[in-house]
């Protein structure tokens, strides 16, 4: 192989693991991508389980029927090592068995996970907005 391709191919090999490896956040905060990835996993089941079992709505006699979940990247939180804000919405239709109708509706909610060394990823708090 020609040397000049040899040593291409070696700076893009380091360039695309120093990428996948590591993420800088807007606070200059460095975090790796697979923690970011695990507290936004987090995030999306707390919500999916708040708005398939304990929301309520109409008469509080629902079955959530078809539900999605959109989540931003979680960001670190300042002064917290180690835990993170995940924004969100949910998109939810439930049927209310007293009214007897379907209904759709947009839900805003916030989530705080937290991980500190040595200890399980958990969710801190989750608010509906």
């Amino acid at each position: 192989m020609n040397p000049s391709k040899l040593f291409c191919l070696v700076f893009v090999v380091g360039m695309l693991a120093a990428i996948s490896t590591r993420v800088t956040a807007e606070s200059g905060v460095t975090a790796d991508i697979q923690t970011i990835a695990q507290h936004k996993e987090a995030a999306e089941a707390r919500a999916r389980r708040y708005f398939r079992y304990e929301f309520r709505a109409g008469s509080s006699s629902i079955a959530v029927t078809s539900l999605h979940i959109e989540t931003t990247q979680p960001e670190a939180v300042d002064g917290w090592p180690g835990r993170y804000r995940t924004l969100g919405h949910a998109f939810l239709e439930f049927y209310d068995s007293k009214g007897g109708a379907f209904s759709r509706s947009t839900f805003s909610f916030e989530v705080l996970t937290e991980q500190k060394p040595g200890e399980e990823l958990k969710v801190v708090d989750f608010s509906p907005k």
